[in-house]
């Protein structure tokens, strides 16, 4: 009996998780030691001094965005070529890199979702005295999520814009981008954000409408990442 063949877009998302879980792994590896070396070297009060009420925990959560940003730039210079010399149709590795983006953003929010009731635990374990305001887990895994969806699709569309056009349009494209990772700070953040030395005041919402526009920019980056690779000449490998 022949075994069904995967789908197109299966097979490039469990290429691509092969090839990135590792990194995945070590990356939140460094990242809770690094966390659990801080609890073991702050001074008991210190945090309570800073006035670190949301935990240290939810203060690094910049740390995953931007690791995921990066792999987000390069997906397209990496994995594009070689998909298609093995047969593999740009349509379907747009939507098999789609799926991967959900993947890893997903175990990210995951993970940052339980660390909020582990640095409470850590917290009364060390001692802290400081009392801990931590947020609603589903309320933070759905911000943690389109957040770091978002920061992957803008990540994904900065390396495509180089692999798609020349490199000054690239430089271009990485500017531009800076326009939905404010939108996204403002919109999801809480309280005033700095920027290049001004303050701005976040948009009063409810959450629910948070999340939806943070999901509309999202879908436009994806539709923008799947214009520039419909009709993209194949390149070496960039990198």
């Amino acid at each position: 009996m022949i075994a069904k063949r995967k789908h197109p877009m299966l097979i490039v998302a469990n290429n691509l998780w092969s090839g990135y879980r590792t990194s995945l792994i070590g990356y939140w590896i460094i990242f809770v030691a690094i966390f659990v070396g801080i609890h073991l070297g702050l001074p008991i009060n210190m945090s309570k001094e800073l006035g670190i009420g949301e935990g240290i925990w939810a203060g690094a959560s910049i740390s995953p965005k931007i690791y995921l940003l990066v792999i987000g730039i390069l997906l397209t210079p990496v994995s594009l070529s070689s998909f298609v010399s093995s047969g593999i149709t740009r349509k379907h590795f747009v939507g098999g890199a789609m799926l991967f983006t959900l993947l890893m953003s997903l175990i990210s929010a995951i993970v940052m979702v339980v660390g909020f009731p582990v640095e409470r635990l850590l917290t009364d374990w060390f001692g802290g005295q400081e009392i801990l305001v931590t947020p609603p887990l589903l309320q933070s895994g759905v911000e943690f999520f389109l957040g770091f969806l978002g920061y992957f699709a803008i990540g994904w569309m900065i390396g495509s814009g180089f692999y798609r056009f020349s490199w000054q349009s690239g430089i271009a494209i990485s500017i531009l981008s800076l326009v939905p990772i404010i939108f996204i700070e403002m919109v999801s953040g809480t309280g005033p954000i700095e920027l290049f030395g001004y303050t701005m005041t976040r948009p009063s919402v409810s959450f629910m409408v948070e999340m939806l526009l943070v999901l509309l920019i999202v879908c436009i980056i994806m539709a923008l990442n799947y214009g520039m690779h419909r009709t993209v000449a194949i390149k070496r490998k960039l990198i």
